[in-house]
Protein backbone atom coordinates (compact mmCIF):
# COMPACT_ATOMS: atom_id res chain seq x y z
CA UNK A 1 0.00 0.00 0.00
CA UNK A 2 1.21 3.79 -0.91
CA UNK A 3 1.58 5.63 1.99
CA UNK A 4 -0.07 9.08 2.31
CA UNK A 5 1.91 12.04 3.57
CA UNK A 6 0.51 15.10 4.63
CA UNK A 7 2.44 18.49 4.64
CA UNK A 8 0.89 21.28 6.27
CA UNK A 9 2.58 24.33 5.69
CA UNK A 10 1.84 27.84 7.44
CA UNK A 11 3.03 29.43 4.02
CA UNK A 12 1.20 31.17 1.00
CA UNK A 13 1.85 30.42 -2.44
CA UNK A 14 2.07 33.74 -5.10
CA UNK A 15 3.02 33.84 -8.56
CA UNK A 16 5.04 36.70 -8.08
CA UNK A 17 7.33 35.28 -5.40
CA UNK A 18 9.01 32.10 -6.39
CA UNK A 19 11.49 31.46 -3.41
CA UNK A 20 13.91 29.18 -1.91
CA UNK A 21 11.10 27.14 -0.42
CA UNK A 22 8.90 26.90 -3.62
CA UNK A 23 11.76 25.33 -5.10
CA UNK A 24 11.80 23.09 -2.45
CA UNK A 25 8.80 22.08 -2.62
CA UNK A 26 8.38 21.68 -5.95
CA UNK A 27 11.45 19.55 -6.15
CA UNK A 28 10.14 17.60 -2.72
CA UNK A 29 6.86 16.54 -4.56
CA UNK A 30 8.44 15.28 -7.46
CA UNK A 31 10.95 13.08 -5.58
CA UNK A 32 8.02 11.52 -3.71
CA UNK A 33 5.89 11.09 -5.88
CA UNK A 34 8.25 9.31 -8.10
CA UNK A 35 9.20 7.32 -4.97
CA UNK A 36 5.51 6.33 -5.50
CA UNK A 37 4.21 8.58 -2.29
CA UNK A 38 0.52 9.60 -2.28
CA UNK A 39 1.25 13.46 -1.35
CA UNK A 40 -1.11 16.29 -0.23
CA UNK A 41 -0.36 19.94 0.25
CA UNK A 42 -2.33 21.99 2.92
CA UNK A 43 -1.16 25.60 2.42
CA UNK A 44 -3.09 28.52 4.79
CA UNK A 45 -3.03 30.61 2.04
CA UNK A 46 -2.49 31.44 -1.81
CA UNK A 47 -3.76 31.49 -5.47
CA UNK A 48 -3.00 27.71 -7.65
CA UNK A 49 -0.48 28.80 -10.10
CA UNK A 50 1.57 26.71 -13.25
CA UNK A 51 4.31 26.64 -11.02
CA UNK A 52 2.01 24.19 -8.73
CA UNK A 53 0.13 22.16 -11.40
CA UNK A 54 1.78 18.76 -10.10
CA UNK A 55 0.47 19.66 -6.61
CA UNK A 56 -2.40 17.92 -5.21
CA UNK A 57 -3.59 20.91 -2.91
CA UNK A 58 -5.92 22.32 -0.22
CA UNK A 59 -6.14 26.07 0.66
CA UNK A 60 -8.71 26.94 3.51
CA UNK A 61 -11.53 29.14 2.45
CA UNK A 62 -12.75 31.96 4.77
CA UNK A 63 -9.65 32.38 6.26
CA UNK A 64 -9.63 29.14 8.58
CA UNK A 65 -6.53 28.70 10.33
CA UNK A 66 -4.50 25.89 8.58
CA UNK A 67 -4.48 23.64 11.43
CA UNK A 68 -7.75 23.93 11.94
CA UNK A 69 -8.70 23.07 8.38
CA UNK A 70 -6.52 19.81 8.46
CA UNK A 71 -7.77 18.52 11.33
CA UNK A 72 -11.29 19.29 9.84
CA UNK A 73 -10.72 18.06 6.35
CA UNK A 74 -8.86 14.66 8.29
CA UNK A 75 -12.09 14.03 10.13
CA UNK A 76 -14.77 14.86 7.12
CA UNK A 77 -12.77 12.85 4.40
CA UNK A 78 -11.77 10.00 6.87
CA UNK A 79 -7.98 10.86 5.20
CA UNK A 80 -5.95 8.52 6.28
CA UNK A 81 -2.27 10.24 6.83
CA UNK A 82 0.77 7.85 7.50
CA UNK A 83 3.16 10.47 8.00
CA UNK A 84 2.22 14.41 8.74
CA UNK A 85 5.24 16.71 8.21
CA UNK A 86 4.41 20.25 9.07
CA UNK A 87 6.27 23.20 8.41
CA UNK A 88 6.32 27.16 9.88
CA UNK A 89 3.86 25.58 12.43
CA UNK A 90 5.03 25.55 16.31
CA UNK A 91 6.77 22.06 16.66
CA UNK A 92 5.31 21.25 20.07
CA UNK A 93 1.75 21.73 20.99
CA UNK A 94 -1.70 20.09 21.47
CA UNK A 95 -2.63 20.27 17.52
CA UNK A 96 0.04 17.08 17.16
CA UNK A 97 -2.03 15.56 20.24
CA UNK A 98 -5.05 15.63 17.97
CA UNK A 99 -3.70 14.88 15.10
CA UNK A 100 -2.46 11.25 17.10
CA UNK A 101 -6.03 11.74 17.97
CA UNK A 102 -7.18 11.22 14.76
CA UNK A 103 -4.67 8.18 13.93
CA UNK A 104 -1.88 10.09 11.91
CA UNK A 105 0.42 7.78 12.26
CA UNK A 106 4.09 9.62 12.41
CA UNK A 107 4.22 13.47 13.14
CA UNK A 108 7.24 15.32 11.82
CA UNK A 109 7.76 19.32 12.27
CA UNK A 110 10.21 21.25 10.62
CA UNK A 111 11.73 24.68 12.63
CA UNK A 112 12.58 27.25 10.30
CA UNK A 113 11.56 29.82 12.85
CA UNK A 114 14.18 32.49 14.22
CA UNK A 115 14.12 32.98 17.76
CA UNK A 116 14.41 37.32 19.17
CA UNK A 117 17.67 38.75 20.37
CA UNK A 118 17.10 38.74 23.73
CA UNK A 119 15.24 36.13 24.31
CA UNK A 120 11.45 35.43 24.69
CA UNK A 121 9.27 37.61 27.56
CA UNK A 122 8.88 35.30 30.73
CA UNK A 123 5.44 34.31 29.91
CA UNK A 124 6.10 32.77 26.84
CA UNK A 125 8.90 31.12 28.12
CA UNK A 126 6.99 29.42 30.94
CA UNK A 127 4.18 28.64 28.55
CA UNK A 128 6.66 26.59 26.18
CA UNK A 129 8.09 25.10 28.64
CA UNK A 130 4.16 23.97 29.70
CA UNK A 131 4.06 22.77 26.11
CA UNK A 132 7.15 21.16 26.19
CA UNK A 133 5.78 18.95 29.38
CA UNK A 134 2.65 18.38 28.05
CA UNK A 135 3.01 17.57 24.52
CA UNK A 136 6.57 16.79 23.12
CA UNK A 137 5.59 13.24 23.04
CA UNK A 138 3.41 14.01 20.34
CA UNK A 139 6.09 15.23 17.93
CA UNK A 140 7.75 12.24 17.01
CA UNK A 141 10.61 14.01 15.25
CA UNK A 142 11.93 17.92 15.04
CA UNK A 143 14.03 18.96 11.88
CA UNK A 144 16.00 21.79 12.68
CA UNK A 145 17.32 23.55 9.73
CA UNK A 146 20.68 24.67 11.64
CA UNK A 147 22.43 23.15 14.70
CA UNK A 148 21.07 25.96 16.46
CA UNK A 149 17.66 24.44 16.88
CA UNK A 150 18.80 21.92 18.63
CA UNK A 151 19.73 24.24 21.44
CA UNK A 152 16.90 26.37 20.59
CA UNK A 153 13.89 23.78 21.21
CA UNK A 154 16.04 22.29 24.60
CA UNK A 155 15.35 26.26 25.88
CA UNK A 156 12.19 26.39 24.16
CA UNK A 157 10.70 22.77 25.55
CA UNK A 158 13.04 20.80 27.23
CA UNK A 159 15.79 18.59 26.49
CA UNK A 160 13.42 15.57 25.70
CA UNK A 161 11.83 17.84 22.63
CA UNK A 162 16.05 18.22 22.15
CA UNK A 163 16.80 14.95 21.75
CA UNK A 164 14.05 14.60 18.74
CA UNK A 165 15.70 17.11 16.61
CA UNK A 166 17.49 16.21 13.38
CA UNK A 167 19.44 18.34 11.33
CA UNK A 168 18.73 19.32 7.80
CA UNK A 169 20.57 22.47 6.48
CA UNK A 170 18.47 24.67 3.59
CA UNK A 171 19.92 24.25 0.12
CA UNK A 172 19.65 25.89 -2.95
CA UNK A 173 19.90 25.31 -6.55
CA UNK A 174 23.39 26.63 -7.33
CA UNK A 175 22.95 26.67 -10.82
CA UNK A 176 20.96 28.97 -10.88
CA UNK A 177 23.46 31.49 -9.58
CA UNK A 178 25.88 33.17 -11.73
CA UNK A 179 29.54 33.65 -10.18
CA UNK A 180 32.49 35.61 -9.55
CA UNK A 181 35.41 34.99 -11.65
CA UNK A 182 37.81 38.59 -11.57
CA UNK A 183 38.35 39.11 -8.27
CA UNK A 184 40.77 42.10 -8.78
CA UNK A 185 41.16 45.11 -6.69
CA UNK A 186 38.31 47.93 -7.24
CA UNK A 187 38.84 51.72 -6.60
CA UNK A 188 35.27 51.28 -5.35
CA UNK A 189 33.35 48.49 -3.31
CA UNK A 190 30.37 47.51 -3.86
CA UNK A 191 28.22 45.88 -1.13
CA UNK A 192 24.60 44.58 -1.80
CA UNK A 193 21.98 44.24 0.97
CA UNK A 194 19.25 41.90 0.02
CA UNK A 195 16.78 42.03 2.65
CA UNK A 196 13.01 42.75 4.03
CA UNK A 197 13.15 46.12 5.01
CA UNK A 198 12.24 45.66 8.82
CA UNK A 199 13.77 46.49 12.20
CA UNK A 200 15.16 42.68 12.80
CA UNK A 201 16.94 42.77 9.75
CA UNK A 202 19.32 45.63 11.51
CA UNK A 203 19.55 47.84 8.62
CA UNK A 204 18.92 51.01 10.83
CA UNK A 205 21.98 49.84 12.50
CA UNK A 206 23.81 49.99 9.35
CA UNK A 207 23.19 53.62 8.37
CA UNK A 208 25.09 54.04 11.71
CA UNK A 209 27.81 52.76 10.65
CA UNK A 210 27.54 54.58 7.79
CA UNK A 211 27.48 57.95 9.82
CA UNK A 212 30.38 56.89 11.61
CA UNK A 213 32.80 56.55 8.23
CA UNK A 214 35.54 59.38 7.14
CA UNK A 215 34.81 61.02 3.60
CA UNK A 216 37.68 59.84 1.80
CA UNK A 217 35.86 55.91 3.28
CA UNK A 218 32.69 57.15 1.91
CA UNK A 219 33.80 57.92 -1.56
CA UNK A 220 35.45 54.61 -1.79
CA UNK A 221 31.89 52.51 -1.27
CA UNK A 222 28.54 52.09 -2.87
CA UNK A 223 26.01 50.28 -1.38
CA UNK A 224 22.75 48.90 -3.21
CA UNK A 225 19.95 47.91 -1.02
CA UNK A 226 17.19 45.81 -2.53
CA UNK A 227 13.71 44.59 -0.44
CA UNK A 228 10.65 46.30 0.83
CA UNK A 229 8.78 46.44 4.31
CA UNK A 230 7.29 48.15 6.99
CA UNK A 231 10.54 50.48 7.38
CA UNK A 232 11.53 51.63 4.25
CA UNK A 233 10.58 55.13 4.47
CA UNK A 234 12.00 55.43 7.56
CA UNK A 235 15.41 54.31 6.63
CA UNK A 236 15.07 56.36 3.06
CA UNK A 237 14.28 59.46 5.62
CA UNK A 238 17.42 58.58 7.37
CA UNK A 239 19.49 58.16 4.78
CA UNK A 240 18.84 61.46 3.45
CA UNK A 241 19.10 63.49 6.50
CA UNK A 242 22.37 62.60 7.16
CA UNK A 243 23.60 62.58 3.18
CA UNK A 244 24.15 59.05 2.69
CA UNK A 245 22.42 59.27 -0.65
CA UNK A 246 25.38 59.13 -2.52
CA UNK A 247 26.66 55.71 -1.35
CA UNK A 248 23.08 54.02 -0.73
CA UNK A 249 20.57 53.55 -3.74
CA UNK A 250 17.38 51.41 -2.31
CA UNK A 251 16.46 49.49 -5.40
CA UNK A 252 13.40 48.07 -4.49
CA UNK A 253 12.35 44.23 -4.77
CA UNK A 254 13.71 41.99 -7.53
CA UNK A 255 13.44 38.38 -8.69
CA UNK A 256 16.90 38.58 -10.36
CA UNK A 257 19.02 38.46 -7.48
CA UNK A 258 20.64 35.12 -9.02
CA UNK A 259 22.17 37.81 -11.90
CA UNK A 260 23.24 40.21 -9.39
CA UNK A 261 24.66 38.76 -6.46
CA UNK A 262 28.05 38.23 -8.52
CA UNK A 263 28.34 41.75 -9.58
CA UNK A 264 29.37 43.13 -5.88
CA UNK A 265 32.30 42.48 -3.95
CA UNK A 266 30.63 41.68 -0.21
CA UNK A 267 27.12 41.20 0.75
CA UNK A 268 25.88 43.61 4.19
CA UNK A 269 23.47 41.44 6.60
CA UNK A 270 23.34 43.07 9.82
CA UNK A 271 20.37 40.88 11.13
CA UNK A 272 19.16 40.68 14.29
CA UNK A 273 17.65 36.97 13.68
CA UNK A 274 18.37 34.12 11.29
CA UNK A 275 17.80 30.36 11.69
CA UNK A 276 19.64 29.65 8.31
CA UNK A 277 20.19 32.44 5.68
CA UNK A 278 19.17 31.37 2.45
CA UNK A 279 21.07 34.85 1.67
CA UNK A 280 24.14 33.46 2.90
CA UNK A 281 24.01 30.41 0.66
CA UNK A 282 23.02 32.27 -2.27
CA UNK A 283 25.79 35.09 -2.09
CA UNK A 284 28.64 32.54 -1.39
CA UNK A 285 27.32 30.28 -4.22
CA UNK A 286 28.16 33.90 -6.28
CA UNK A 287 31.27 34.11 -5.02
CA UNK A 288 30.67 36.63 -2.90
CA UNK A 289 31.53 37.12 0.74
CA UNK A 290 29.14 37.91 3.55
CA UNK A 291 29.36 40.10 6.46
CA UNK A 292 26.96 39.40 8.90
CA UNK A 293 26.08 38.97 12.79
CA UNK A 294 26.60 35.67 14.82
CA UNK A 295 22.99 34.86 14.98
CA UNK A 296 21.01 31.63 14.23
CA UNK A 297 23.04 29.05 12.03
CA UNK A 298 25.14 31.80 10.60
CA UNK A 299 28.42 30.92 12.08
CA UNK A 300 27.62 27.25 10.26
CA UNK A 301 28.22 28.72 6.88
CA UNK A 302 30.64 31.99 7.70
CA UNK A 303 34.14 31.58 8.86
CA UNK A 304 35.95 34.67 9.83
CA UNK A 305 38.52 35.75 7.54
CA UNK A 306 37.40 32.76 5.00
CA UNK A 307 34.33 33.09 3.45
CA UNK A 308 33.23 36.58 5.54
CA UNK A 309 33.40 38.43 8.52
CA UNK A 310 31.42 38.90 11.56
CA UNK A 311 30.31 41.17 14.12
CA UNK A 312 27.87 41.05 17.07
CA UNK A 313 23.87 42.42 16.16
CA UNK A 314 23.95 46.35 16.93
CA UNK A 315 27.25 46.90 17.07
CA UNK A 316 27.65 49.71 14.48
CA UNK A 317 31.51 50.94 15.56
CA UNK A 318 32.56 46.82 14.65
CA UNK A 319 30.64 47.33 11.36
CA UNK A 320 32.24 50.87 10.75
CA UNK A 321 35.47 48.91 11.46
CA UNK A 322 35.34 45.86 8.97
CA UNK A 323 33.90 48.65 6.09
CA UNK A 324 37.00 50.88 6.91
CA UNK A 325 39.35 47.89 6.82
CA UNK A 326 38.14 46.31 3.60
CA UNK A 327 38.56 49.92 1.80
CA UNK A 328 42.62 50.56 3.44
CA UNK A 329 43.02 46.55 2.83
CA UNK A 330 43.83 45.88 6.42
CA UNK A 331 41.61 42.79 5.99
CA UNK A 332 40.66 40.45 2.56
CA UNK A 333 39.11 37.29 1.90
CA UNK A 334 41.28 34.07 1.74
CA UNK A 335 39.12 32.03 0.07
CA UNK A 336 37.69 33.40 -3.27
CA UNK A 337 35.98 30.25 -4.37
CA UNK A 338 33.13 30.57 -1.79
CA UNK A 339 30.85 28.91 -3.87
CA UNK A 340 32.56 25.26 -3.04
CA UNK A 341 31.28 25.02 0.49
CA UNK A 342 27.53 25.59 -0.90
CA UNK A 343 28.24 23.01 -3.66
CA UNK A 344 29.56 20.65 -0.92
CA UNK A 345 27.37 21.14 1.35
CA UNK A 346 23.66 23.19 1.00
CA UNK A 347 22.60 22.27 -2.39
CA UNK A 348 18.77 22.00 -2.55
CA UNK A 349 19.35 18.70 -3.85
CA UNK A 350 21.09 17.25 -0.33
CA UNK A 351 18.51 19.08 1.15
CA UNK A 352 15.21 17.23 -0.74
CA UNK A 353 17.13 13.38 -0.22
CA UNK A 354 17.46 14.28 3.66
CA UNK A 355 13.91 15.28 4.32
CA UNK A 356 13.20 12.34 2.77
CA UNK A 357 14.90 9.57 3.67
CA UNK A 358 13.48 11.40 7.57
CA UNK A 359 9.99 10.23 6.06
CA UNK A 360 11.11 7.37 5.32
CA UNK A 361 13.80 6.16 8.19
CA UNK A 362 10.56 7.47 11.04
Amino acid sequence: MNKNIAIICNYDIRPNRIGGMDRFFKLFNTKMIEDGYLIKWFFYKGELFDYYDEFDIEIPKNNEHITNYFLNYVKVNNYRVDVLVAHFIDTIGPFYKKCKQLNVVKTIAVDHMPRPLDGYVLNKKIKKRVKGFLYTKYTDKIIGVSKYIIAMTKNDYGIRASKKVQVIYNGIDIERFDYKTNFDRKDVIKFIVPTNLRPEKGIQDLLKALMLLDNSTKEKIQIDIYGTGESEEELKRVTIDNELSKIITFKGSTTQLPKLFCKYDFTLQPTYMEVFSLTILESLASNVPVITTPVGGNLEAITEGENGFIFNPKDQLKLAEIITDLVTSTIEIKEKNTRKLVKENFTINQMVSNHINAIKCI
